[in-house]
């Protein structure tokens, strides 16, 4: 009996992840979410919340060239308990762009986070994030 029977070639075994994945991806978002925008001196912060505004804060951060929307398909499946706000971090997703010429620098985003905060009148809460915003 070969040690290599029942094993699918490399190839196989991708096609049939992408195909899985792709079948998820197609699957319709659920779960109600509003959209909010903060003002700052260039324009918003774009943002989506899901849950109960009294529920334990939880700010959700996402990657670098990514955007709130990274939190569609996860949050549903998380505890109902929580008010999460996903943030479109400045130049990302729904939020404004910088003026011409000013750069982005990732120590620049901790502004943004802090004016959310402020106006959400948050004292406390939990971040989440991924890629940059997970150091």
């Amino acid at each position: 009996m070969s040690a290599t029977k029942g094993l699918q070639p490399r190839h196989q075994e991708t096609e049939k992840f992408m195909s899985s994945l792709m079948k998820w991806l197609s699957l319709p978002v659920t779960g109600m979410f509003s959209e909010l925008k903060f003002p700052v001196p260039w324009g918003h912060i774009a943002a989506k919340a899901w849950g109960s505004s009294k529920g334990h804060p939880m700010l959700c951060l996402h990657g670098w060239l990514d955007n709130a929307n990274t939190f569609n398909r996860l949050i549903p499946l998380l505890p109902k308990d929580y008010c999460y706000m996903a943030m479109d971090l400045g130049g990302h997703g729904l939020s404004s762009h910088r003026p011409a010429g000013f750069p982005y620098h990732f120590l620049d985003y901790v502004s943004e986070v802090r004016r959310v905060v402020a106006a959400l009148q948050w004292s406390r809460f939990t971040l989440m994030g991924h890629s940059m915003e997970d150091g």
